[in-house]
C-alpha cells in the first residue's frame, strides 16, 4: 500500500525572478549567447567598450541641443512693439530728401522669430564668418526646426564644442567652412559626432 508523502522545496534548478534581469547590463538592453574564438574575446570586449563610448558622446551631444523647460518662458499675451518704419528706404549712397511718412509698423517679436519654440540666440565669439558679416559679440538668431541646406550658415556641435559655419554638402559628406581666410575647413571624421543645433536667420550688431 503506497503512502502519500507531503511535497518537499526542491533544491537546484531554475528559481522564478533568479538571476540578472534583462536589460540590466551595462548595454541597458537584452543579451543573447554567442560562442566567438578566445583569441578574440580582447578584441571584441575593446570594441564594445569604444562603442560604448561613442553612444554617450552621442548621448550628451543630443543633450546639448535640448533646452531646460524653463528656458523659453512664453507669455500668453506678449507685448507687441509697434516701431514705425518709414515709407522711402534710406540710402547709403547720395542724401535724397527725407519722407516722414509711415508706411507700417513693425514688432521685432514676429519680424525675428519665425517659431518661438524652437528658437534660441547665441552671442559670436571670434572672427571665423567675418567675410558674410559676422563678427565677435553679435548675436544669432537660430532656428532649430528650420532644415539645414547646402551652403546655409548654421549652428553645429561637434564634439561637444559649438561653432558657427557654412554648411557644405559633398559627395562624401558634409564640411563646416569658415569665411575667413585665416582658418581652416573642418571636416569631420567617422569619430566625429556632429550635429546640426539650427539654422542661422539673423545676426543683429550695435553700430555703437
Amino acid at each position: 500500500m503506497s503512502q502519500d508523502t507531503p511535497n518537499k522545496p526542491t533544491r537546484g534548478g531554475a528559481r522564478k525572478g533568479a538571476g540578472r534581469k534583462a536589460g540590466s547590463g551595462q548595454f541597458k538592453e537584452p543579451t543573447v549567447v554567442k560562442r566567438i574564438p578566445e583569441s578574440l574575446v580582447i578584441s571584441l570586449e575593446q570594441w564594445l567598450s569604444e562603442h560604448k563610448q561613442r553612444n554617450e558622446q552621442k548621448g550628451r551631444a543630443q543633450n546639448a541641443l535640448m533646452l531646460p523647460s524653463d528656458a523659453l518662458m512664453m507669455m500668453p499675451d506678449p507685448v507687441r512693439l509697434r516701431i514705425p518704419v518709414a515709407q522711402d528706404a534710406v540710402r547709403a549712397g547720395l542724401p535724397a530728401s527725407a519722407s516722414p511718412d509711415i508706411a507700417d509698423y513693425l514688432d521685432f517679436n514676429t519680424y525675428l522669430v519665425n517659431n518661438p519654440a524652437h528658437t534660441i540666440a547665441v552671442y559670436v565669439k571670434g572672427d571665423s564668418m567675418a567675410k558674410v558679416g559676422i563678427f565677435e559679440g553679435d548675436m544669432l538668431v537660430v532656428d532649430r526646426s528650420v532644415e539645414a541646406h547646402h551652403r546655409d550658415i548654421v549652428l553645429a556641435n561637434l564634439d561637444d564644442e559649438f561653432t558657427v559655419k557654412r554648411l557644405i554638402k559633398t559627395t562624401t559628406g558634409v564640411e563646416l567652412h569658415p569665411e575667413n581666410d585665416d582658418y581652416p575647413i573642418i571636416r569631420p571624421t567617422e569619430e566625429s559626432i556632429l550635429s546640426i543645433v539650427g539654422v542661422v536667420l539673423y545676426s543683429i550688431k550695435k553700430t555703437w
